[in-house]
């Protein structure tokens, strides 16, 4: 019973330790349709830019991405030497399939063995066919006749980021709540700015300039609002960058003190995780060093003397 019950053990040890193993290696099957490129590389996202993990030679338009190691979840792209390329959500699932005809990525790629990449396409899709439908009606509204065929389209257009919103807020309830890809849907969005209309009285004096500052000041304030800043996969996706670009450049006052305030509050929001922390010090840094606005360099110096020199954040 003795010698059962220890080889039973020894079994059910190295079964853990081969579902441990497994779990430890990422291996993507990639067939690509009518495919004349001989090599394929897959790469993640970086601060607007693409990084290369590993490299495939395709024969016959098959090849796979294989390594003994978990690679970082996050966005990343299948890039071909013609320059064609197509995106891929990867987290936890990270052994599937996945086929695509270059000729139109989006609408062919069909993934196997992993909900969350396929989820990410399906996202896709559905936001291709918005913006097309967004497109279609921002041109019939430049040829309307008259307001009410203009009001008309204002509502289709109005329609079609509820439907967006709707789409996304279903994806909470088919995937896990740590799962990347509802966070992703989520981080495209931008803040649903109230109506603050309602809550300023018709007799305020300038009142159209107080509510635009509500309006602003809500925008500038809940702008990062559906992204975790101390969850490192956003830094490994396609829009954080653009985002922060636009958040700096157009959002925020042009002052040193604006500067060095709003750094601060995203900086010490990513303090948990170490290297967002970094990411977005350094971004901001960067953004006071090369800002062509007088007066800048106090910003510069200030976050420098804050996180740099303090020894807090490193090169």
């Amino acid at each position: 019973m003795k010698n059962i019950f220890n080889s039973l053990c020894v079994l059910i040890f190295c079964t853990f330790i081969a579902t441990n193993l497994n779990a430890q290696k990422y291996d993507i099957s990639v067939q690509l349709l009518n495919c004349n490129d001989s090599t394929a590389y897959l790469a993640h996202y970086f601060d607007g830019r693409i990084f290369a993990d590993d490299t495939t030679q395709l024969v016959n338009g098959k090849g796979k991405f294989s390594k003994n190691k978990v690679l970082d979840q996050g966005i990343y792209v299948i890039y071909l030497p013609s320059q064609k390329y197509f995106d891929l959500l990867i987290g936890e699932d990270q052994e599937f399939s996945i086929s695509a005809d270059p000729k139109d990525f989006i609408g062919s790629i069909s993934v196997e063995g992993s909900k969350e990449t396929d989820g990410f396409h399906n996202f896709q899709k559905f936001m291709k066919s918005q913006n097309e439908k967004s497109k279609a009606i921002q041109e019939a509204y430049t040829k309307a006749a008259n307001d009410a065929e203009k009001e008309n389209f204002r509502k289709q257009f109005k329609n079609t980021d509820i439907e967006v919103r709707a789409y996304i807020e279903k994806l909470k309830s088919e995937f896990p709540e740590n799962s990347f890809v509802q966070k992703f849907a989520q981080f495209t969005l931008s803040p649903k700015i109230p109506d603050f209309k309602s809550e300023v009285p018709e007799n305020t004096p300038d009142r159209d300039k107080v509510i635009q500052r509500k309006s602003y000041l809500y925008n500038k304030d809940h702008y990062f609002d559906h992204v975790n800043l101390t969850d490192n996969r956003y830094l490994r996706t396609p829009i954080l960058k653009k985002k922060l670009d636009f958040f700096y450049e157009k959002i925020l006052v042009q002052s040193p003190d604006s500067i060095v305030k709003e750094s601060v509050k995203l900086i010490e929001n990513a303090r948990p995780d170490t290297t967002f922390f970094q990411y977005l010090t350094q971004y901001a840094l960067n953004y006071a060093v090369k800002s062509k606005v007088m007066g800048m360099d106090a910003a510069f110096v200030n976050l420098a003397k804050k996180y740099y020199l303090s020894g807090q954040a490193t090169c």
